[in-house]
C-alpha cells in the first residue's frame, strides 16, 4: 500500500505541532523511517539531538537519602521494586550504585 501525504501536512505535523517521527508515523499509519525519508525528500529541516532532547519531558528525579536507602535496602530488606513503589517512582529509577551502598550479601571490611 502506497501512502501519499503532502509536504504541507508533514510540515504542519513536524514543525508546527512539533511531533516526533514516531508520533507522525502512528498518526499516518506508516513506519518512522517512511516519515524520515519523506522529511528528507521534501527538504524539511530535521531536528538534531540537542533540539529533540529539549522537547522531551525528562522524568523528575526522586531523592532518597543514603541513610534512608540503606535502611530500606539492608534493614527492611526491601527490593528495588518495593523501594521504588514506596517513594512513588518507577523501578528502573532505583539503582544501587557501585560504591554508594554495599549490595546485600557483600561483606566489606
Amino acid at each position: 500500500m502506497k501512502l501519499y501525504f503532502s509536504k504541507r501536512k508533514l510540515e504542519n505535523l513536524y514543525l508546527k505541532e512539533k511531533l516526533s517521527t514516531v508520533q507522525i508515523a502512528k498518526r499516518l499509519g506508516c513506519g518512522k523511517s517512511t516519515v524520515w525519508v519523506k522529511l528528507k525528500q521534501f527538504g524539511i529541516k530535521t531536528r538534531n539531538r540537542s533540539e529533540t532532547s529539549k522537547m522531551i519531558k525528562h522524568p523528575t528525579k526522586f531523592k532518597i537519602s543514603k541513610k534512608e536507602l540503606i535502611k530500606k535496602y539492608h534493614k527492611e530488606k526491601l527490593s528495588h521494586y518495593q523501594i521504588a513503589k514506596d517513594i512513588e517512582c518507577t523501578k528502573p529509577r532505583i539503582h544501587i550504585k557501585k560504591g554508594y551502598i554495599d549490595k546485600r550479601g557483600v561483606i566489606t571490611n
